[in-house]
């Protein structure tokens, strides 16, 4: 559109809005309401109709990147005969600039719908697995193409003026394009941290203490222990062979000793076949549960070694055999107890205790964190990372848990701007600078804000930390909840094709 065409339609509006504080004297006659609605007319006040056809013709605009708009219906229109283009054109393009101006909420969602429900909205996009550097080049050439063919729908003149037109805002259309999926990467960030954020605290919720986990496991294993279930020797030794093909078939080097590749496994094959051969001594002896879960306990020590891959494996293998094997218990193989209620006994016992031992290993974190000379927040943080860190610390805690625990080491911006400025460094700055600017007084106010900085960083870590602890306390989450990528994608989808059409 040329500078003269601008200056006729804002003249044409300016005469609009003259006309609607005259109130001129409606023609409230069936033909004038129907032309006032259908055809409109030059009374300076918007009716039903126009507004409709105004937020038609903007939809279609932003649906069909100009092609479809005040230009197709005035084309339409000027078939009749009589019946101007560029009069009708103007007509159009005057009462889209009204309506922008007194129902800017009415355009602006006209615009967005258009773009939303456009067939090529997605031009640009990129499944949203696909990475950052891909998905922002894609980005920068669908959405310069889509600038283009919208500069030269919405240009004037003959074909090479509209060229031009397209190729000027293709380029800049290209350049901002290519910075939107960033937005859309920003927006799914926060949106996931919210969600993670959300999910966290309502599972930490009324969580019990360490103390308490504790407690509730002893009660739970004085339960499978009056279960009184005695273990036929037949029973036993049919485990006894299971567990030890299966951790020859999975590498087991058999041979005692320091010497062996897998000595811990080793010794707990050597262990169930001792526990054998003394029950083969008494055929009427019976194996109580209690040992048999000592053995389980002992097996865990060859799991848990991470220095030693082989022996971890094969003590995983174990320890499978060992629940199969209690879950599957049927009275023909106890000599006394109930063999039933066994398996979701010890179940709930375990997992209980698994929940005290890993809130303990949070607390001791928490409790060295406070010998630091650096202070309590950098100390829980360095605790955390060193448990992330290690394969043998960090075993036995779900995925979310570990995602919880990086998140107090990592830390929002915000609270990254805090520990930063409570650490020894920020505390010195603020000192520093506030002599420098306000001399004895202004170190003084420097130091008392350093001193709060590290009072807020410290609260902030320690909030976070027994977050972390009261999520596991609470039996933690199996996996953060999923964010759905549709807000992000209709967020960039309007934006690239909100850039192609504010570029005209």
């Amino acid at each position: 559109m040329t500078e003269a065409e601008k200056a006729r339609l804002r003249a044409d509006l300016r005469r609009r809005k003259a006309m609607s504080e005259a109130k001129p004297e409606a023609d409230m006659s069936l033909m004038g309401r129907l032309k006032d609605n259908i055809i409109g007319t030059d009374d300076g006040v918007q009716s039903y109709g126009e507004k409709l056809g105004s937020l038609l013709n903007k939809g279609g605009e932003s649906m069909t990147m100009g092609i479809v708009g005040d230009e197709a219906s005035a084309a339409v229109e000027s078939l009749i005969p009589g019946v101007d283009y560029e009069q009708r054109r103007d007509h159009y393009r005057a009462q889209e600039r009204q309506l922008e101006e007194e129902n800017p909420v009415a355009s602006l969602a006209a615009d967005i719908g258009g773009a939303v429900v456009a067939p090529v909205g997605a031009v640009g996009a990129l499944r949203a697995g696909a990475g950052l550097l891909p998905r922002m080049l894609m980005s920068a050439a669908g959405t310069g193409a889509m600038s283009g063919v919208y500069g030269f729908a919405e240009g004037e003149g003959g074909f090479d003026e509209r060229f031009d037109d397209a190729k000027g805002d293709a380029g800049v259309g290209a350049a901002i394009g290519g910075a939107i999926p960033l937005v859309g990467a920003g927006l799914q960030k926060a949106l996931t941290a919210r969600s993670n954020s959300k999910a966290i605290k309502q599972a930490a919720a009324n969580a019990p203490s360490t103390e308490q986990l504790r407690q509730s496991a002893r009660q739970a294993y004085d339960e499978v222990d009056r279960l009184g279930v005695q273990i036929k020797p037949e029973a036993f030794n049919r485990l006894a062979d299971e567990m030890k093909q299966t951790m020859v078939e999975g590498g087991l080097d058999q041979l005692p000793g320091p010497s062996s590749l897998s000595p811990k496994a080793a010794r707990v094959n050597q262990i169930a076949s001792e526990m054998s051969s003394e029950m083969a001594t008494d055929p009427t002896a019976a194996l109580p549960f209690r040992s048999l879960d000592q053995l389980r306990r002992k097996t865990g020590a060859a799991a848990g070694d991470m220095n030693n891959k082989l022996d971890s494996s094969l003590g995983t293998q174990a320890i499978g055999t060992i629940d199969d094997f209690v879950k599957n218990l049927t009275a023909n193989d106890v000599a006394a107890g109930d063999a039933k209620a066994l398996a979701p006994a010890i179940e709930k016992a375990r997992s209980l205790y698994a929940k005290m031992a890993r809130s303990q290993t949070v607390d001791d974190a928490i409790s060295a964190a406070e010998e630091y000379v650096s202070g309590p927040a950098s100390g829980i943080r360095n605790q955390f990372s060193r448990i992330l860190k290690s394969d043998k610390l960090s075993r036995g805690f779900s995925e979310a848990e570990k995602a919880a625990m990086r998140r107090v080491v990592n830390g929002s911006i915000p609270e990254r701007l805090i520990h930063l400025a409570g650490g020894g460094l920020g505390q010195l700055f603020s000192a520093g600078s506030g002599f420098a600017s306000g001399g004895l007084l202004g170190m003084m106010a420097g130091a008392a804000a350093g001193v709060g900085a590290r009072k807020a960083s410290e609260g902030i870590a320690s909030k976070n930390a027994e977050t972390v602890r009261a999520l596991i306390a609470n039996g933690g989450l199996g996996q953060l909840p999923a964010v759905s990528n549709r807000p992000a994608g209709i967020l960039e989808q309007v934006l690239r094709q909100g850039t192609a059409a504010g570029l005209q």
